[in-house]
């Protein structure tokens, strides 16, 4: 009996003083923070493992989980389970994850980028005209945005010759405009025709957030104002030098 007496004093003490010092330390008697966890070995040579081991549950446990308090932390080491659905829409492969509120989100532990490209010096003539867009040979590219995709930047320079002038006035103006899924943005750069023969260098640059999946990209152009050329008359653009690039940071 009297034996119960003591633990359950000692038990009640060392609540109250956890309670009063508001910290725990873990291999250490002043602890510095809420929790202070202390390496058992902190510098030699001994084999003993270090660390905090954070809860590893498969997909499926996490998608089942109801009542999850913001910031809880676990290792998905298994995606075999459940589906990228739900909560788990963002578990795509194992590694670290923690609860936003909403769903589980994957803990970066820094970024990659990937890069799609096209350079090229003997692009294919186009032509050009004020009824409708061409696309640019060689820039009609297929990109894939990764979940947690968070920008896609993009660069565009041409160097064209303008090889057969339309009868006209001429000295009309051209529009190389950037598509992104057939639908014309608001980047562009507008070039006045010169004369024949002449050339023109056209350059964009720009950063769009695209939404995960599939997209395609494009530069289109086009006869902004005829300037006393023929409505429909073509302007054969031949490419001398072409650089289109798209990198997604993730």
């Amino acid at each position: 009996m009297m034996k119960t007496i003591i633990i359950s004093i000692a038990i009640t003490l060392l609540a109250f003083s956890m309670k009063m010092k508001a910290q725990i330390g873990i291999n250490t008697n002043t602890p510095a923070s809420t929790l202070d966890i202390t390496a058992k070995n902190a510098t030699g040579t001994t084999t003993n493992v270090d660390g905090l081991l954070i809860p590893r549950v498969d997909r499926q446990r996490a998608q089942s989980m109801t009542g999850i308090p913001i910031s809880t932390l676990v290792y998905i080491n298994n995606i075999a389970t459940g589906t990228a659905a739900g909560i788990a829409v963002n578990i795509t492969s194992t590694g670290y994850y923690y609860f936003n509120g909403s769903v589980w989100s994957k803990l970066n532990v820094g970024a990659s980028a990937s890069s799609n490209s096209v350079n090229s010096t003997t692009g294919a003539n186009f032509n050009v005209n004020d009824l409708s867009s061409t696309i640019v040979s060689g820039t009609a590219q297929s990109i894939t945005v990764p979940t947690g995709g968070k920008a896609l930047f993009i660069n565009f320079m041409l160097g064209i010759d303008y090889t057969s002038a339309p009868a006209g006035g001429g000295f009309a103006f051209y529009e190389a405009r950037l598509y992104i899924d057939g639908a014309p943005t608001d980047c562009y750069m507008r070039v006045q025709e010169i004369l024949e023969g002449g050339n023109a260098q056209y350059t964009l640059n720009t950063v769009k957030s695209l939404t995960a999946g599939n997209h395609t990209l494009d530069i289109r152009m086009t006869r902004t104002t005829n300037n006393g050329t023929t409505s429909g008359a073509n302007m054969n653009c031949k490419p001398n030098s072409m650089s289109f690039n798209v990198t997604y940071i993730n």
